[in-house]
C-alpha cells in the first residue's frame, strides 16, 4: 500500500506545478521589480520604470542607503505609505505596492536620497501609456 501513494502524491505535485495552482507570494497580476539606482557620470539619477496595478517595487543601491518619498494624496501610486527607507547599505527598501486604481497614463515624480544626496523631482515611476 504505501508504494502505490508515493506515486499518487508526486503525480498531485507536478500537476500543480503545471497548472500554477499552488499558492504564490506575489498576487497573479502583479511583477515583483527592484528597481536598481545609480548616479551617471553626470551626477544625474537616471531611472524610469513603468509599472501596473499590483506590481510589487522596491529601490536598492549597491553602496549606499536609499530612501524613497513620494507626495501624499494622489501623487503616491503606492498602497502604502509615501516614504521607503532601505535598512542599510545595499538593502532593498519596503515593499510598496501598486494601487489598482492607479491613474494610466500618469508620471509620478519623488525625491530620491542615495547616502547624503538629495534628487527632487525625480522620475519614480510611470504607468503604461506615459
Amino acid at each position: 500500500m504505501a508504494r502505490k501513494r508515493g506515486p499518487v502524491v508526486r503525480r498531485k505535485v507536478a500537476k500543480a506545478r503545471r497548472t500554477g495552482s499552488r499558492t504564490r507570494s506575489v498576487p497573479a497580476a502583479g511583477r515583483v521589480i527592484v528597481i536598481r539606482l545609480f548616479v551617471d557620470t553626470n551626477g544625474e539619477l537616471r531611472n524610469v520604470v513603468k509599472v501596473d496595478p499590483g506590481d510589487i517595487v522596491r529601490w536598492v543601491s549597491d553602496n549606499e542607503n536609499v530612501q524613497v518619498s513620494f507626495p501624499p494624496g494622489p501623487g503616491n501610486p503606492f498602497t502604502t505609505n509615501a516614504l521607503l527607507s532601505s535598512v542599510g547599505r545595499g538593502q532593498p527598501t519596503h515593499s510598496a505596492t501598486v494601487r489598482n486604481d492607479v491613474p494610466s497614463p500618469q508620471h509620478f515624480e519623488c525625491t530620491i536620497r542615495i547616502g547624503g544626496r538629495e534628487f527632487q523631482h525625480s522620475v519614480g515611476v510611470d504607468t503604461p501609456g506615459s
